[in-house]
This record gives C-alpha cells, structure tokens and sequence, in this order.
C-alpha cells in the first residue's frame, strides 16, 4: 500500500467514526452531544431532528466512501473515477470552508467564544475539518 492509500483509510475511519457518532444521537445517546451543537447564552442554537442527524450520518458515511475510492481503496466502474475526483475537490472546498467558519459561532475566527461548544471548536472541530480538507485535497491529484 501506497501512502496514499493511508491516508485514503485515515479520512474514511474518521468520517465513519463520526458517522457512527451521529446515529448514536440520532438515536438518543448523550454522550458528547453537548458540546456538538453551537450555543448563545447558555441554549443551543438549534435543536437538531432525528432526520437531519442521519443525513448528516449518510453524508458523512459517502465522504468516507469518495476517500476510499481515490485512495485505491475501492474500486469503481469504468467511467465514474471523474465523479469522484470532482467528489473529492468538493469536499476538500467544504471541509476548508467549515474550518474557516462563519466568523460567528464556528470556525477559526468565530466571534463567540467562552461556550463550551467554542472551546471545542477552536482545539479538535475546525482543525479536524481542516485536516479532513487537506486529506481530500490530496486525494484530487
């Protein structure tokens, strides 16, 4: 295996951790479920459904898919490697721009900070996200 191929199943174990983690709360568990959403005042800012916690599992579970893919991992039909590709540079754009946030509640130039939400964004969320970008970025080649 290729180092590519590592870092190909890095990305896909992370993602399919996080998945899992999110049909864990999708679910009813608690654990860590605190500090994954944004908070102002002391409340979360939004009350995620069970819906949208298992597509974000599924959208999760398909980027794990695309790292694999280019990592070599999987292989496609004949004719999809492009898709891919184009995949991965998409979530390579998405996983920076989550990093970089929306300058108010995530991201590295949030403006909210003292939550606990905010602490853990500054020191694991948004430098995993820009991790996650830069492994997708190097998938694209």
């Amino acid at each position: 295996m290729n180092l590519l191929s590592w870092a190909s199943l890095a990305v896909a174990a992370v993602l399919l951790f996080l998945a899992a983690l999110h049909v864990f709360w999708a679910f009813g568990g608690k654990t860590a479920a605190v500090a994954a959403i944004p908070e102002t005042e002391g409340r979360p800012l939004f009350t995620p459904s069970r819906a949208s916690t298992l597509a974000v599992a599924a959208g999760l579970t398909a980027a794990a898919l695309v790292a694999l893919v280019q990592g070599g991992t999987v292989a496609v039909p004949f004719g999809q490697a492009l898709l891919f590709r184009l995949g991965a540079g998409f979530l390579a754009l998405l996983f920076a721009a989550r990093a970089v946030g929306e300058r108010r509640y995530l991201g590295f130039f949030k403006r909210v900070k003292g939550t606990g939400f905010a602490t853990w964004d500054t020191w694991l969320f948004s430098p995993l996200c820009l991790l996650l970008a830069l492994g997708f970025l190097a998938l694209c080649v």
